[in-house]
């Protein structure tokens, strides 16, 4: 049976005929037509056509006895589209009802616009604007497909061409995707930009180093710290280590440690005391009792005890209670307090019970709910 032709499929102008509906991906895309010739009573008929079944037979715009030059799948129809109506075209295509497939027709759309004319292709995005799904969407592909090729030269043309909000946009997926393919050159170029203008976009600069160096600790953490632990920058270097210091105390917690000691940086300081406590306690607990008092010392205790106190609340606050330092001393009384009385409220107004006489011991049985039986001294 011959399928029926559909008025207007593939003439002259690329957008998309009237009544297209894109309902295929994979090997054999296909195009489906909804064909007023075919639709029965209440419905719309479908035509296809794919890699193995030419347009020519469903929807052809030629004339009849002459030569199909209509395009025969998804991929031949995009090729044939001109860069300059692209815009266009993809404006109509938010017209169809949105879904995976239809999803994906765009996205090869916008994939070939960018190899094609990514100058061209950043301009719209800069000028168009907006926050709906295809704006989001042709973000994420530009930003993929420009770091796959020579990233540091997109970069720096969007530097140059783009207005700021659009290459700030864009530069968090842009690098993110460049940090997949090649984090140290991603890293070097954030910290190469940071080093050489101070100011300006550095804080957004900085931001987007964090990102590149916390997916680079996910793959490659033991690089990562050496690119990271080598960085003569204080302010590049704080960054790239509150990225990679949950990682690194993962996989090295002695190293970790030695090195966030030297910072004296509250934030770095917990960050390890905090994951430290999850597998090794106590040699946690033997680190934070070296580093000097003050706040930093204070913050890397908090983190020791709720981490401790999860796992081993007993023994959080036997460490606790045996401190030197009264302030710190009760702190930490309080820190465990406040998790064991969560998990076990009876356990821990039973051993708060024991403290001596004292505010520690009064404000611990208000976190366990025991009765104070005796007088404060």
């Amino acid at each position: 049976m011959t399928a029926p032709r559909v008025s207007g499929a593939f003439p002259g102008r690329h957008l998309l005929p009237a009544g297209i509906v894109l309902l295929g991906v994979g090997t054999g895309l296909w195009l489906l037509f909804r064909s007023p010739a075919v639709a029965p009573a209440g419905g719309g008929g479908f035509i296809a056509a794919s890699a193995t079944q030419p347009v020519a037979r469903v929807g052809s715009s030629s004339p009849p006895g002459q030569p199909d030059t209509s395009p025969a799948t998804l991929g031949e129809w995009i090729a044939s589209i001109d860069t300059d109506a692209i815009p266009e075209t993809l404006e109509e295509m938010l017209t169809i009802a949105d879904g995976n497939l239809r999803t994906e027709a765009r996205a090869a759309l916008l994939r070939d616009w960018v190899r094609r004319d990514p100058h061209g292709a950043l301009r719209w995005f800069a000028v168009r604007g907006g926050a709906d799904r295809l704006h989001e969407q042709a973000r994420d592909i530009f930003a993929e497909q420009l770091a796959a090729g020579s990233p540091a030269d997109a970069f720096a043309w969007m530097e140059r061409n783009l207005p700021p909000a659009a290459r700030q946009e864009i530069a968090g997926a842009f690098y993110r995707a460049w940090a997949g393919n090649s984090p140290a050159s991603a890293a070097g170029q954030l910290q190469a930009m940071i080093s050489a203008a101070p100011g300006g976009d550095q804080t957004a600069r900085l931001d987007l180093l964090g990102q590149v160096v916390a997916r680079w600790a996910g793959s490659d953490i033991r690089t990562a710290v050496a690119w990271t632990t080598a960085l003569n920058d204080g302010l590049v270097k704080m960054r790239a280590l509150e990225q990679i210091a949950y990682r690194w105390t993962e996989v090295d917690p002695v190293s970790a440690s030695m090195h966030v000691s030297s910072t004296n940086n509250p934030s770095l300081l917990a960050t390890v005391a905090g994951k430290w406590a999850e597998t090794d306690p106590q040699a946690a607990a033997r680190w934070v009792g070296g580093l000097p008092d003050g706040h930093a010392k204070g913050r890397a205790l908090d983190a020791l005890l709720s981490g401790w106190a999860q796992s081993a609340p007993a023994a959080a606050a036997d460490y606790s209670r045996h401190l030197a330092a009264p302030e710190l001393r009760h702190r930490a009384i309080l820190t465990v307090m406040s998790t064991w009385s969560e998990q076990a409220p009876a356990e821990a107004a039973a051993w708060a019970a024991l403290l001596p006489p004292g505010p520690s011991r009064s404000a611990a049985l208000a976190l366990g709910a025991g009765p104070a039986s005796s007088p404060e001294g």
